[in-house]
């Protein structure tokens, strides 16, 4: 009922800014009530799951937050851009896009005793991760957001010194830093809490931003004896999740000893396998 009663209200402030011949503002509303409807039906879930609590909140805070930014921007002279938007946006996008493909990947791998090597994530998974990774910078974006909100509904505001600006850029760095850190640190730990759990169950493990673990039967093609790596003792009758091949090595998790094993990959053979299925005739 608050999502209609909300669409309802955005539909009316797109008419009238229509009529008062403010085509902009009319189009952002009709786009802003289209994605709150789209959001609200969920057409991209799939069918008989709903939204959570959280879902809800943080989708919310999103919308809220990109519109306070607006309301901001809109008020700003190209002073203001020159004084400290230009160098925020390019040292943080530059920094961000050539960093964080690799962030969330990197903190996934850690929580599972391994390194970011030995994930062959393809590229295009790793730009996913970074838009992921970006998302999260609209919640801790709230403080100018508010701002923009502010200064939209008192224009007193809009003479505030250069030296507010210079505070809010520092605490939006610092926001930046603090929040996103802890975000996909939450992220990256959950996604491998959930893939060990499912390891250990036997079960079909999650994938997580192109990795996806896989049940293998490991077929040695040499005496296991002769055989190189890094981890527990091998046993050829017992599944393994396998997290592929890279760097030459088989990259996988051994659910009995709760860690990863290693061997290389020229000298066994990877099967794919059921879900906690039984390999050569044991258990």
């Amino acid at each position: 009922m608050l999502a209609v009663l909300a669409g309802v209200a955005t539909v009316l402030s797109g008419a009238r800014l229509f009529r008062e011949g403010g085509a902009a503002g009319a189009g952002m509303s009709a786009v802003a009530a289209g994605v709150m409807l789209l959001l609200g039906l969920g057409p991209f879930r799939a069918v008989g799951q709903g939204r959570t609590g959280q879902q809800v909140l943080v989708t919310v805070g999103i919308v809220a937050v990109v519109a306070g930014l607006w309301l901001l921007v809109r008020q700003w002279s190209w002073h203001e851009w020159a004084a400290w938007v230009v160098p925020l946006v390019a040292s943080l996008a530059g920094a961000t896009f050539l960093a964080s493909g690799s962030v969330l990947h990197s903190l996934y791998a850690d929580r599972l005793s391994l390194s970011p090597g030995d994930l062959d994530v393809p590229p295009i998974w790793q730009v996913v991760s970074a838009v992921k990774l970006l998302t999260f910078l609209s919640l801790v974006l709230v403080l100018p957001a508010w701002w923009g909100f502010a200064r939209h509904r008192h224009h007193s505001y809009a003479g505030t010194g250069e030296g507010f600006n210079v505070a809010i850029y520092v605490l939006l760095l610092i926001a930046i830093l603090t929040g996103v850190s802890t975000l996909a640190l939450h992220s990256a730990a959950r996604a491998a809490d959930r893939t060990i759990a499912a390891a250990t169950r036997g079960e079909e493990a999650p994938p997580y931003f192109g990795v996806e673990p896989k049940w293998v039967c490991v077929e040695p093609a040499e005496p296991a004896e002769r055989l190189s790596g890094d981890g527990p003792r091998f046993d050829p009758k017992r599944p393994y999740v396998s997290f592929g091949v890279a760097q030459g090595m088989a990259v996988l998790w051994d659910r009995k000893a709760g860690e990863p094993l290693k061997l290389t990959a020229r000298q066994v053979r990877l099967i794919p396998a059921e879900s906690g299925a039984v390999c050569g005739g044991g258990g």
